[in-house]
């Protein structure tokens, strides 16, 4: 399994990007909070769904807690599909997309890719690595990713393939009509 330290750059379709803003949309003027499915392909982190969460943060203004509940139903369903979650998002209704400070303490250490997202943009990020010195905590860092709207054409035709062989299973299975 590739470490999200060693991302090098994320890929989210065209649909995902539209349901993240969707969702930070939605929320407005609250900070939304959404964790992500996808799978890595070398240095590459491949979204293929966007489950939004309720955020629970006594401050959601500006503020951000992924539902526990929420987090535990995703990792159920994960396990029966295969799928990993593999990046947390959330909304910044009323700044940039940028990583606040809050954000740069909440996220050390953890082991997702951070999306950022504001009404007509998403941002990635690799969170901090945890610090072997405490000390190093207080100028936490995140690491700006590149990320590419787009999927990846070997994804596309697979998934172009499967819905043929659907259309055509589907079209064997009916009653011809003379």
């Amino acid at each position: 399994m590739t470490s999200v330290q060693s991302c090098a750059e994320v890929w989210l379709p065209p649909d995902l990007w539209s349901a993240l803003i969707g969702v930070a949309q939605m929320s407005y003027p609250l900070e939304a909070c959404a964790l992500l499915s996808g799978f890595w392909q070398g240095r590459k982190l491949i979204m293929t769904g966007v489950h939004p969460c309720r955020n629970i943060s006594p401050e959601p203004e500006c503020a951000f807690e992924i539902d526990p509940a929420d987090h535990c139903a995703l990792l159920r369903q994960m396990r029966q599909s295969g799928d990993s979650i593999v990046a947390c998002a959330h909304s910044h209704p009323n700044q940039r997309p940028l990583p606040s400070q809050r954000d740069k303490v909440a996220a050390v250490g953890s082991d997702l890719v951070w999306l950022i997202i504001t009404a007509k943009s998403v941002t990635a990020w690799v969170p901090p690595p945890t610090p072997a010195d405490p000390a190093v905590i207080s100028a936490p860092r995140f690491r700006p990713l590149l990320l590419r709207r787009e999927a990846l054409k070997d994804q596309q035709r697979t998934v172009m393939h499967h819905e043929t062989a659907l259309d055509q299973s589907l079209k064997n299975s009916q009653p011809s009509q003379r």
